[in-house]
């Protein structure tokens, strides 16, 4: 299977000549931007499993509960969490403070959807998106725990994603989002950790 690397600038937002990245891949050498504007390759985290976190917005309620659950459970996922955005670098700092993330979230802009693309994350349907009885009820959990809705002006079909990597940076588990309301749950993401694979937990 042919790899995305980042000396391939066409593989781009829907380039027809990015392979969509399966299990057993490596961490594709893309390269997302940092709050600080540095660049940073995806294929330069290793040395500890890490997991992935692909918003769909900014604005989602059912993203941002997904991340604050996940976090509140890294200690004892052991995982390194990465949370990656197709918002601009500069404003990522000011999604930080607003949901009180601390330091160790590493926060990268995809602006260009690059890795996006390359994990097979697309855009759902107007009706799978915001008319689903799925998304109705999620939203409605989230609205009566006192989550608030955020305006934002992006694209709103975008779905998003998990991907689990191990220390080597091979991509060991991919969940793909169907609509806003779906995502892993933080029991199957911890059967999905390599040392649960090697034992025979989960593939």
């Amino acid at each position: 299977m042919r790899r995305i690397h980042a000396q391939n600038p066409s593989c781009g937002l829907r380039a027809p000549t990015c392979v969509t990245l399966r299990i057993g891949d490596q961490l594709p050498g893309i390269a997302l931007q940092d709050p600080d504007g540095h660049s940073v390759s995806l294929a330069s985290l290793t040395g500890e499993p890490t997991l992935l976190i692909f918003l769909r917005h900014l604005g989602c309620l059912p993203c941002r509960e997904h991340l604050i659950e996940v976090l509140a459970q890294r200690k004892q996922l052991g995982l390194r969490i990465v949370c990656v955005t197709f918002s601009a670098a500069e404003l990522l700092a000011g999604f930080r403070r607003e949901l009180h993330l601390d330091e160790a979230l590493i926060l990268l802009g995809d602006p260009e959807r690059r890795a996006y693309e390359a994990f097979g994350f697309e855009r759902g349907s107007i009706a799978r998106v915001w008319l689903h009885p799925r998304v109705w009820r999620r939203y409605a959990q989230l609205l009566r725990a006192g989550r608030r809705p955020v305006s934002v002006r992006q694209d709103t079909l975008q779905l998003g994603g998990d991907v689990l990597a191990d220390a080597s940076g091979r991509i060991r588990f991919i969940y793909r989002s169907r609509g806003p309301d779906d995502r892993p749950s933080i029991a199957r993401i911890a059967a999905a950790k390599p040392d649960a694979v090697q034992r025979g937990a989960h593939t």
